[in-house]
């Protein structure tokens, strides 16, 4: 059996190839990151206050504007909106019930509950398109009807529709 010599010349050029394959693979590393660190997806930390106007709470006492619901949609968050008769007393416990379902499912929910001419409650749930898929649900429906509508949502959902669809 022989043994390959490597001259000490030789192995000293071998080293010298090898760091500088290292030190340019280094630099164009750098170089890449450098030219593409700004470029691509960008995560929006504006608020929804900058781009509506109008602060948009989690509750809301108000009738929100289509440009402020499809701010909310399209942050994949379900939008509910109650509305009722201006002085209706048996309205006020689906008001509570709303507000109350939209407390225990905060961030994933927001909600509107206003007076206006006519009963009625819908729900918005994001979609992959980002925009919403509108639900038009019974003023009588309760918290179980909600819930179904609420986990219906096509993006990211609650650990509560996930474990209930077990």
């Amino acid at each position: 059996m022989s043994k390959t010599y490597i001259s000490p010349k030789r192995k000293s050029n071998r080293n010298k190839v090898i760091g500088l394959v290292f030190v340019l693979l280094m630099f164009f590393s750098t170089l890449g990151y450098a030219l593409f660190a700004g470029v691509g997806p960008t995560t929006d930390n504006t608020d929804t206050s900058q781009q509506t106007g109008n602060e948009i709470q989690f509750i809301n006492n108000r009738q929100l504007s289509q440009q402020e619901i499809g701010v909310v949609v399209a942050r994949g968050i379900s939008f509910v909106e109650y509305t009722y008769p201006e002085g209706c007393v048996e309205c006020l416990g689906k008001k509570t019930l709303v507000e109350g379902f939209t407390q225990k499912n905060i961030p994933s929910i927001v909600s509107s509950v206003y007076a206006s001419e006519k009963e009625s409650l819908k729900m918005t749930v994001p979609n992959r398109a980002g925009n919403g898929i509108i639900t038009e649900l019974d003023p009588n429906s309760g918290e179980e009807e909600l819930f179904d509508a609420f986990c219906k949502t096509e993006g990211p959902k609650t650990t509560d529709c996930l474990l209930r669809d077990l």
